[in-house]
């Protein structure tokens, strides 16, 4: 493991900071199915779960079982992109794919399959997986959004008031009061329950919040803080004062633009997945540590554009990549701390 000393954090802080983080890496020549890894979940009997271009992973910590569609086989998975991975309040294991929506049957290791033939679903390209503030199961295609009605094993369209829905949803966040939609290219929006109106937060809207992004990649909430991934930035969100702070490339406090995902380690640090490399905060004085293709190879972070990241029931980090496969961090190595600034090198190990 190393221990590097940085004099001047490369993108804007002054202070030195120390970092100890090493990166395991898993690939297909670890039985990977296929290395572009666009999401990972845990269920309840401790299995990672890795959602690929060209299948689906189960990870038991030695090795892969994987899934693929087969053309004679209706309870294999309906197709091999799979776009999201949902654990649902009842441990249930959800994948959503180009070709229908799938259930993952645990005791005869198959899946039972919904699609537009054999269910209200009026398009089989599944673009994403949500749970509402009741744990319902929330289901969005190309053109509508669904909540899924256990006792129909069926599903039931969201209506709106004032705008429609974006197309392309591609991330859901439910509260309460309301539910955050975001899309591919169509903007973030927040769903009212009491009045069911739909708002545009590039606009006007009750919440005063107003982020001028138009994708929506990943939303999580921490304490009272939600962290928005966009393609201009992390945005954190304060309620009820509708403050706002980017964490971004353009704004020297983050080492990309386009955030894809976020995590929080065991210690609080915010981690930002981008399609640059991944950028570590301090939330109590906001320093940012990153690691990018300048200095990957010190931490053994072989592939700097991240898609996906995930935190286990063990606290263990990990980062899904574009084409790189997976690497796996352990989070008890992570420190950030100030030490006195020094003269010499930038960079000692």
């Amino acid at each position: 493991m190393l221990s590097i000393c940085i004099e001047k954090n490369a993108l804007a802080d002054p202070d030195e900071l120390s970092y100890k983080l090493s990166f395991e890496h898993l690939s297909i020549e670890n039985g990977l199915s296929q290395g572009t890894i666009i999401d990972i979940v845990e269920d309840q009997q401790g299995f990672l779960w890795f959602a690929t271009f060209n299948g689906l992973n189960r990870f038991d910590g030695y090795e892969f079982q994987t899934y693929h569609h087969q053309a004679d086989d209706s309870s294999s998975l309906p197709g091999n992109l799979i776009k999201k991975l949902l654990i649902d309040a009842g441990g249930q294991l959800w994948i959503a794919t180009t070709n229908g929506l799938a259930k993952y049957n645990l005791y005869s290791d198959n899946f039972t399959v919904y699609h537009s033939q054999n269910s209200t679903l009026e398009n089989n390209d599944i673009m994403t997986l949500g749970l509402s503030a009741e744990s319902q199961l929330l289901v969005a295609d190309d053109a509508n959004l669904y909540r899924y009605n256990a006792i129909l094993d069926d599903f039931q369209i969201v209506e709106t008031a004032g705008l429609p829905l974006p197309s392309e949803i591609k991330s859901i966040f439910s509260e309460q009061d309301m539910t955050w939609i975001g899309s591919f290219g169509h903007g973030i929006f927040i769903l009212d329950h009491e009045t069911e109106i739909l708002y545009d937060l590039r606009l006007p809207n009750p919440w005063n919040i107003i982020v001028n992004a138009n994708h929506l990649f990943e939303m999580k909430k921490f304490g009272q803080d939600y962290w928005l991934a966009t393609e201009q930035g992390a945005f954190l969100i304060k309620l009820p004062s509708a403050k706002v702070e980017n964490f971004s490339l353009s704004n020297g406090n983050a080492v990309g633009n386009k955030v894809r995902s976020i995590v929080e380690d065991a210690q609080g640090h915010i981690w930002l997945g981008t399609a640059n490399g991944l950028s570590i905060i301090a939330p109590e004085n906001n320093r940012t540590f990153s690691i990018d293709d300048s200095n990957g190879s010190n931490f053994g972070l072989g592939n700097s554009h991240i898609l996906k990241m995930f935190k286990d029931s063990k606290n263990t980090l990990w980062l899904g990549t574009y084409s790189g496969g997976i690497f796996k961090a352990n989070p008890l190595s992570v420190k950030i701390k100030d030490f006195n600034k020094k003269t010499n090198s930038s960079v000692s190990l």
